[in-house]
């Protein structure tokens, strides 16, 4: 049974126990047609899920990874880098974090104790070497992780939004008034990837912010395209879709959900 059959079953066994479900697909692998799948769920039906979810993880290599969405607490996020990364990689990884700490309230914090302690944010490479996709989970969580299949800016940004409660930009429930999602384009596999969630599974008041074509939440327009043309088209707006730094309104959205960052003295 391949990696899509096993995203189809745990959709559906998702369902069925819980009707508030969610899927968020890798954040920027925008280098790869290869998908991981995160499956977010509430948090008391995680064990009967968890069993099929870790044995698909585990079996297939699918990344799947369950929980429900939350805030970390004070805007604190401690984290473990894994052992595998040179130290050259671990340092262009800190420089990612850094930038998300910039202007708001979020502080990441080195993690010196239990590497396996639940909620610490563990960063790792994909076990696959010639598996160039990533993954993260989003918010506050039991065993918080992101798989790191390529050692990229945009991608570790992505990733690391994520990981801070954000969800695609252009998962927005109104995103048809600003973009075209071109299904026949996309690989069946990542769907759900473009699929619009519902306003209440945002951590902050979408409408209060413009549409945001330039974020690094965005996917770009051939993401998951299985044939090279786009998968969104924006007929209003001139540019290119996506971005490969933090956005400025990316910085907002943080701050509307952890408060604005007190003046450093």
């Amino acid at each position: 049974m391949g990696i899509e059959k096993i995203a189809t079953l745990g959709f559906y066994t998702s369902w069925n126990i819980s009707r508030r479900f969610l899927f968020a697909c890798n954040a920027g692998d925008y280098f790869s047609q290869q998908i991981q799948i995160v499956v977010l769920i509430m948090k008391k039906q995680r064990i009967l899920v968890g069993l099929f979810v870790i044995f698909a993880s585990l079996y297939f290599n699918c990344g799947a990874i369950f929980y429900t969405i939350e805030l970390w607490p004070d805007g604190k996020i401690p984290y473990t880098i894994s052992k595998n990364f040179s130290v050259y990689d671990k340092m262009f990884i800190e420089g990612c974090i850094g930038e998300w700490e910039k202007n708001t309230n979020i502080d990441f914090q080195y993690y010196y104790g239990n590497s396996e302690s639940l909620y610490v944010l563990h960063i790792r490479k994909n076990k696959n070497e010639n598996e160039l996709s990533s993954s993260a989970v989003v918010g506050y969580c039991f065993e918080s992780m992101i798989i790191l299949g390529v050692l990229s800016r945009p991608v570790i940004l992505h990733e690391l939004g994520h990981v801070i409660g954000l969800l695609h930009e252009h998962q927005r429930p109104d995103r048809d008034k600003y973009i075209k999602v071109l299904y026949k384009n996309i690989e069946p596999s990542a769907y759900f990837c473009f699929e619009k969630r519902p306003a209440d599974e945002f951590l902050y008041d979408y409408t209060k912010f413009p549409y945001d074509y330039y974020s690094i939440m965005h996917y770009y327009e051939s993401s998951f395209s299985k044939n090279g043309k786009p998968a969104i088209y924006a007929p209003d707006f001139v540019g290119h879709i996506g971005n490969t730094e933090i956005s400025p309104i990316d910085i907002l959205k943080v701050n509307e959900i952890y408060g604005k960052p007190k003046l450093k003295k």
